[in-house]
């Protein structure tokens, strides 16, 4: 019953950690390309040859029909770009803490009812599904947090550049991405 209970918990361990790792590693290539100048310019200068700048918010984002709303409430593009990266890192916040909470429970049930080998071997798959790269779907998320983000920046520097450079003089975090569309 114990081997049982072990490959049970070492499956589940490799099950959650990839999905935690993926999650994980989202995130941070989000922040990345918010801090990469040169990978930040290629991605917006593919997206504004295509057209992307010219489209809907409902077009680009879920949440597009809210920023409609809220600027035709006249909230302002500060506003909208708040609700949007808290709802983009929320997204990416919540899986990643939901899916801790499990491995840690796992960890704990584990500790408390397996011998301790079974324990080390759960970390290290835990440790080694950290070394799976990105899924494709994990990279398409990331574009598109970071393509909406882009979209927002542009239409508000497109409608008030001089409250746009204001804004992200606060919000360093788009700095970059504020220099790179206001040079299209």
């Amino acid at each position: 019953m114990t081997i049982i209970f072990g490959i049970i918990l070492i499956i589940a361990i490799f099950i959650l950690g990839g999905l935690f790792w993926q999650v994980f590693k989202a995130k941070n290539l989000v922040r990345t390309m918010l801090k990469e100048p040169k990978a930040l310019t290629n991605f917006i200068s593919q997206l504004y040859k295509a057209g992307f700048f010219e489209k809907k918010a409902e077009e680009i984002s879920e949440t597009g029909k809210l920023w409609s709303e809220a600027l035709s409430k006249k909230m302002g593009f500060p506003v909208v770009i708040g609700m949007e990266a808290k709802s983009s890192m929320r997204s990416f916040n919540t899986p990643r803490n939901i899916f801790s909470v499990l491995v840690l429970i796992i960890f704990i049930f584990g500790y408390l009812y397996l011998p301790f080998v079974y324990i080390v071997i759960a970390i290290a798959i835990f440790l080694l599904t950290s070394l799976i790269s990105l899924s494709d779907s994990g990279f398409t998320r990331v574009f598109k947090e970071v393509s909406a983000m882009a979209w927002l920046v542009f239409q508000f520097n497109k409608s008030d550049p001089i409250g746009c450079r204001r804004f992200v003089e606060q919000a360093q975090t788009l700095k970059n991405l504020h220099n790179v569309i206001i040079q299209l």
